[in-house]
C-alpha cells in the first residue's frame, strides 16, 4: 500500500486549494462576527458599558446572542433560489455586503435595537454562508480533495472565532469593529476572481464556460476537463432539464434523496445540539461561572486554539479515517466531556470544595473542543455535500441547514435559562444526551462516504446491490484527478 498523503501542492489541484481558502475568506469573516457575542457581552453587562447609557439586561443579551442563528430560517429557503437562479458565485459573493453594513452599525450602535439590527445583518451573512460555501467547495474539488477541502471549513470558522477571542481581548469595542471590517472587504474582492463551479454551469447547459472553469481548476489539464465534462453531462442529463429550477418536491422524489434528506439535517441537528454553539457564544461566561484557573477571555483563547488544532487535524486525517467512524468517536468523546463538565457544576453547586480542579473546566471543554473539530464539525458538511445528487445539493442542503440553525437558536435561547432555573448542570448532562443520540443515529444510518463517487453513494441510498465498491487505496484516491 502506498503511503497516505494529501498532495495540496499538486499541480492540478493547488487552484481548487486556493478557491477553497478564498471561499473560506467568507466564513472567517461570518464566524469573527458569531465569535464576537462571547467577548464582548461581558461589556455590555457593566455599567460602564460601551453602548447606551445602562447595562442591558440578560433578556437584551439572549436576544443578542441567539438572533443570528435564528436568521438562517428566514433566509436560507430565499437563498436555496438565489443559488439556483444565480449561481454558486454571486450568491457566496453576497456574504461581504450584511458584515461590512452589520460592523458599521456595530461601530455606531448607541442602543439595545441598534445591536439587534447589526446581528441581524450578521445571521444573513451567516445563513448565505453555510447554504454557499460547503456547496462550492465540493463542487469544485476532485474526489481526492473533496476531504480535506471540504473540512477547511470548519478550520475557517475556528480561526475566525479565534480572532474574535482576541480581539476582544487586545482592543477596545470601537476597535473591535474597525479591525473586523477588513477582511470581509478582502473576501469581497477576491471571490470575484474565482471560477463559478462546473457543476451548476453545466446544469445550465453552459458548457464553453464550465469548460473554462474545469481548466482553471485543474491547471489547464485537457485530459481531467474532458473526462469531468463528460461524466457530468452523463450524470446530469437524466435529472433536471436545463434552467429548470428545483423545488422541495424533488427532495422527495427517490428513496436516495430521502434518505440523504433525513442524514444531513439528523447531522446538522446532531451538530449544534452537541453544545458548539452554545460553547462559542457562552465560552466566557462558562469559564467565569466554573471559576477557572484562568480568566474568561484567556480560557476562551486557548479553546479557541485548541479547536483549530482539531480542526487542522480533520484536514489531515480526513481521508485515511472515513466520515462515518470518526463522526460516532466523535460523538462519543463530545459526551463524555459533557458529563465531566456537568458533575464538574453539580459538585459545586452542592457546595463541594473544587478550587483544587479548577483547571479542570479548561482541560474538559479542550477536550471537547478537539473531539467536535476533528469529527462532527467539518464531517457533518462534507457528508452532506457528498450524499446529495448535483441537481438538488444545494436546496437539499440549504433546506436541512434550516433544521440546523432551528435547533442552534433554541439551544443558544435556552441554555441560559435551563441553567439558571435547574442548575448548570441540567444543561451539560442534556447536551451529553444529545451527543450520545447523534453517535446512535450516525451508526444506523449514516453511510461510509470516503473514497466513493457520488453516484456510488446514491446507488447504495437507494439500496441498490453494492458491486466492488471497495474503497480505493489512500495513495490512488489522492492521485485521481476530476
Amino acid at each position: 500500500m502506498r503511503k497516505f498523503r494529501i498532495n495540496f501542492v499538486n499541480k492540478s489541484n493547488v487552484r481548487q486549494l486556493l478557491a477553497a481558502v478564498v471561499a473560506n475568506l467568507g466564513t472567517m469573516s461570518t464566524a469573527m462576527a458569531m465569535g464576537w457575542a462571547s467577548p464582548t457581552i461581558p461589556l455590555l453587562l457593566e455599567e460602564d458599558t460601551p453602548v447606551g447609557t445602562e447595562p442591558m439586561t440578560s433578556d437584551e443579551i439572549s436576544w443578542l446572542s441567539s438572533i443570528p442563528v435564528l436568521m438562517p430560517l428566514i433566509v436560507l429557503p430565499i437563498t436555496a433560489w438565489t443559488l439556483e437562479r444565480f449561481g454558486r458565485k454571486k450568491t457566496g459573493w453576497a456574504i461581504a455586503f450584511p458584515l461590512i453594513i452589520n460592523w458599521l452599525i456595530t461601530y455606531f450602535a448607541q442602543n439595545f435595537w441598534q445591536l439587534l439590527i447589526a446581528r441581524i445583518l450578521s445571521g444573513v451573512s451567516l445563513a448565505l454562508m453555510c447554504a454557499v460555501v460547503p456547496v462550492y467547495v465540493t463542487e469544485i474539488a476532485d474526489q481526492s480533495m473533496r476531504g480535506p477541502l471540504g473540512s477547511l471549513y470548519a478550520f475557517s470558522i475556528n480561526v475566525g472565532v479565534l480572532i474574535a477571542l482576541i480581539f476582544g481581548v487586545i482592543l477596545t469595542y470601537h476597535q473591535f469593529a474597525v479591525g473586523a471590517i477588513i477582511l470581509p472587504v478582502i473576501f469581497l474582492v477576491a471571490f470575484w476572481f474565482m471560477p463559478e463551479t462546473p457543476v451548476y454551469l453545466i446544469r445550465k447547459a453552459r458548457i464553453p464556460e464550465a469548460t473554462k472553469s474545469l481548466m482553471w481548476l485543474t491547471n489547464n489539464d485537457t485530459v481531467a476537463v474532458d473526462r469531468e465534462l463528460s461524466e457530468l453531462q452523463q450524470r446530469l442529463e437524466d435529472m433536471v432539464e436545463p434552467d429548470k429550477l428545483v423545488n422541495i418536491k424533488d427532495l422527495f422524489r427517490d428513496r436516495a434523496t430521502i434518505t440523504a434528506f433525513i442524514i444531513a439535517s439528523g447531522l446538522f441537528i446532531g451538530q449544534h445540539t452537541s453544545g458548539y454553539t452554545i460553547v462559542v457564544t457562552y465560552t466566557s461566561l462558562i469559564f467565569g461561572l466554573a471559576k477557572s484557573s484562568l480568566t474568561p477571555n484567556i480560557s476562551a483563547i486557548v479553546l479557541a486554539v485548541i479547536q483549530i488544532g482539531g480542526s487542522w487535524l480533520s484536514t489531515m486525517t480526513i481521508n485515511l479515517t472515513g466520515r462515518r467512524y470518526i463522526i460516532i468517536i466523535s460523538c462519543v468523546g463530545m459526551m463524555i466531556s459533557h458529563i465531566f463538565f456537568g458533575t464538574f457544576f453539580l459538585l459545586m453547586d452542592q457546595n463541594v470544595d473544587v478550587s483544587s480542579f479548577a483547571w479542570l473546566p479548561l482541560v474538559v471543554l479542550s477536550a471537547y473542543a478537539v473531539f467536535y473539530s476533528m469529527g462532527l464539525g467539518p464531517a457533518a458538511y462534507i457528508v452532506a455535500a457528498e450524499i446529495f445528487s448535483p441537481d438538488v445539493a444545494s436546496l437539499g442542503a440549504s433546506t436541512s441547514m434550516m433544521l440546523l440553525w432551528l435547533a442552534s437558536f433554541i439551544t443558544v435561547k435556552l441554555f441560559p435559562l435551563i441553567s439558571e432555573n435547574y442548575g448548570n448542570f441540567t444543561s451539560f448532562y442534556i447536551l451529553a444526551g444529545f451527543c450520545a443520540c447523534t453517535g446512535i443515529f450516525t451508526f444506523i444510518l449514516v453511510p461510509e462516504t470516503k473514497g466513493k463517487s457520488n453516484q456510488v453513494i446514491i446507488d447504495e441510498l437507494n439500496g441498490k446491490k453494492k458491486q466492488n465498491f471497495g474503497y480505493p487505496e489512500a495513495g490512488d484516491n489522492n492521485s485521481e484527478k476530476f
